[in-house]
């Protein structure tokens, strides 16, 4: 139990496709008992859910676990300052973003007042709110995986899997 922190990618030309999936899936988690039996009962409700899984277009890239500033960074700037605690295609993050994240990890890194660039939260679960190795450790593992994502989108031999040109780049959290 505790913080768990995502970024998952999906191809462009799937984004619709996983929409559809998110969509659909979410209609069936919410069925009554009663809407289930009407459909055939629980065996073919989990055929449909099979049909309509998301992980089918969507692959996660990059994984944090308690990185409370990192989170509190993706939910100020990708979520409207909602921490909903869910996966939503629409928290996408742009190549500026993963710059301006990249840069305010160097700067956290660098300062004797890490907290005016990339400030802790707390929360349920979310492990520790210090300024000490584990939080240098996240961001130090943030700015190496930005550093891959803005390489292959600037350059022409990139990665499929981080070529922002290509692909959807979406956050997801969960505690």
């Amino acid at each position: 139990m505790g913080l768990d922190m995502s970024l998952y990618v999906v191809q462009k030309e799937d984004l619709d496709k996983a929409l559809e999936a998110m969509e659909e899936s979410s209609k069936l988690y919410a069925l009554t008992e009663e809407e289930v039996e009407k459909l055939g009962g629980k065996d073919k409700v989990w055929k449909l859910l099979d049909d309509y899984d998301v992980f089918k277009y969507v692959t996660e890239v990059k994984y944090w676990r308690k990185a409370n500033a990192i989170h509190k960074w993706f939910v100020d700037n990708l979520q409207g300052g909602v921490d909903d605690c869910r996966m939503d295609l629409s928290y996408s993050i742009t190549l500026k973003q993963c710059e301006e994240l990249r840069d305010l990890c160097y700067k956290a890194v660098n300062s004797k007042h890490p907290e005016k660039y990339l400030p802790t939260c707390s929360g349920f679960f979310f492990g520790s709110i210090e300024y000490d190795d584990n939080y240098m450790e996240d961001l130090d593992d943030t700015i190496n995986f930005l550093e891959r994502v803005i390489g292959a989108t600037t350059s022409e031999d990139g990665s499929e899997y981080y070529d922002l040109n290509v692909v959807n780049m979406v956050y997801s959290s969960s505690w």
